[in-house]
């Protein structure tokens, strides 16, 4: 799948690696960047010219006065004794040092203790305050507060990310793709509602998934939207399911591909607590690999009492493209 904005930009496919800089809507290389930075160099050459030529200037001029008058330029020394009073500087290399405070002598699961009864702000002011303290929290983050979020959504096609706060009258906050270290980064102290992935192509799946796989971000929906998976991804997959399955209760697929990849083994991993399921495909590419086994086991599990479904069906496309809504009986 190519990204409309990769499209805009004249190239047949999206470069991918460690290179990637967000830039506008979309993505471009570094050579990119570079290019576009040689061409403001022409128009800066000029003013970099005058000012080397006004600098030579100058420097001639000085040196000019110098030779003629040097009797001007004393006017502007003062006499330098070449004994220095060393009585007036303290000896005591105790009292030069910084005291430190007491907080550097407790051990790290103290500090950890500490750190727990911080909310999440002073939480981040902490992590910068040192290369220890980093480590800490890094190492205790499971136990740490995080703040909590409504909705994040990662669009790698337009190389942005979105996080809507839990307070509906703030809006929310739109922040440039950065590396997906820094994401990792950025996302680690964050807790969301729903977690929305937009754009994956093949060779980004496996690390993308892996960075999520090593965070705690505790969605109860996660959904996916034109996105291509390789095969190498989908067990990732699975494990970030699995690792969830406490608090996902909503999964979606929406045009994702090769579909045949996503199984009744990936929704195995959410039951029983799974109560909805939203799959929506063309039919293009093949179907999804999602059997009734599936379907059955997330309508009537064993230990809930008989629930209701609800099909949605598009009638318009190729098959399949359903959404299952499981509601309990009133």
């Amino acid at each position: 799948m190519i990204s409309v904005t990769v499209a805009a930009h004249g190239r047949s496919r999206r470069c991918v690696g460690a290179h990637l800089r967000a830039y506008g809507s979309g993505r471009l290389s570094i050579c990119d960047l570079e290019r576009e930075t040689t061409q403001k160099k022409k128009n800066i050459r000029p003013q970099a010219h005058w000012k080397m030529f006004w600098e030579k200037l100058c420097h001639i001029i000085v040196v000019t006065l110098q030779l003629c008058l040097p009797g001007l330029f004393r006017l502007f020394y003062t006499s330098r004794s070449s004994k220095l009073d060393l009585s007036r500087y303290s000896t005591d290399l105790k009292s030069t040092c910084i005291p430190y405070s007491p907080i550097h002598e407790f051990p790290n699961d103290v500090l950890a203790r500490i750190f727990r009864f911080l909310d999440c702000k002073t939480l981040l002011n902490c992590e910068l305050t040192c290369k220890r303290w980093s480590n800490v929290i890094e190492e205790h983050l499971e136990a740490l507060p995080k703040l909590s979020t409504d909705q994040i959504r990662i669009l790698f096609d337009e190389a942005e990310v979105f996080i809507y706060p839990i307070d509906e009258k703030r809006c929310p906050v739109r922040y440039a793709m950065p590396s997906l270290q820094g994401l990792e980064r950025r996302l680690r102290h964050l807790t969301t509602q729903s977690l929305f992935i937009r754009g994956l192509i093949p060779v980004e799946s496996a690390p993308v998934l892996r960075s999520l796989l090593s965070l705690s971000l505790r969605p109860q929906q996660i959904y996916f939207i034109w996105s291509n998976f390789s095969p190498s991804s989908v067990p990732i997959l699975e494990k970030l399911l699995r690792a969830n399955r406490d608090t996902v209760v909503d999964i979606g697929l929406e045009e994702c591909s090769p579909p045949h990849l996503f199984t009744d083994q990936l929704l195995d991993a959410l039951l029983p607590g799974l109560t909805c399921v939203r799959l929506w495909n063309n039919g293009k590419s093949g179907n999804y690999g999602i059997s009734d086994r599936s379907i059955n086991k997330l309508a009537s599990p064993e230990d809930v009492p008989p629930l209701n479904m609800e099909f949605e069906e598009q009638r318009d496309v190729n098959p399949l493209g359903f959404a299952v809504n499981v509601k309990e009986n009133h």
